[in-house]
């Protein structure tokens, strides 16, 4: 069985949307065989839980990273915020690759981590419903 870990961090913003180059993260919550949620409150601050998720994500060594927009929100709230605050995010010996490409009028980004799949679940959604609303469905999104 794969070793997955799954990702999510909040960050806060005071005006509009958060940007990494002026906003912090105040948690990243992880799921692998267990819940870890490190916040700026107990854990030393933006860098400490910046620290702690590397040191988290190497002790874990995922084959697979999920999560939803990490491409473009997740990974490069953490790359930006770790030269912010003086941390190389090394992951697997390599810093994250933050990439994008083209695809049906909008830019798909991309996040390369080496030696582990990276998969973002929003370009998947958004293919689906693009597809379903291209061929005038209706798309339930439960609920």
């Amino acid at each position: 069985m794969m070793r997955t870990l799954y990702l999510k961090t909040i960050r806060y913003s005071e005006h509009g949307y958060p940007d990494p180059k002026k906003d912090k993260i105040l948690m990243i919550g992880l799921y692998t065989d267990e819940t870890k949620v490190f916040s700026a409150n107990k854990d030393g601050g933006e860098k400490g839980i910046i620290q702690k998720f590397i040191e988290e994500f190497e002790r874990y060594s995922p084959e697979r990273v999920v999560g939803y927009k990490i491409d473009y929100e997740d990974w490069p709230f953490i790359v930006e915020r770790g030269k912010k605050n003086g941390v190389n995010v090394v992951l697997n010996g390599k810093e994250p690759k933050l990439t994008g490409k083209y695809f049906r009028g909008t830019i798909i980004r991309e996040t390369v981590i080496e030696g582990c799949e990276n998969i973002d679940l929003f370009p998947v959604c958004l293919l689906y419903t693009s597809d379903a609303a291209d061929d005038g469905e209706s798309v339930d999104l439960g609920g």
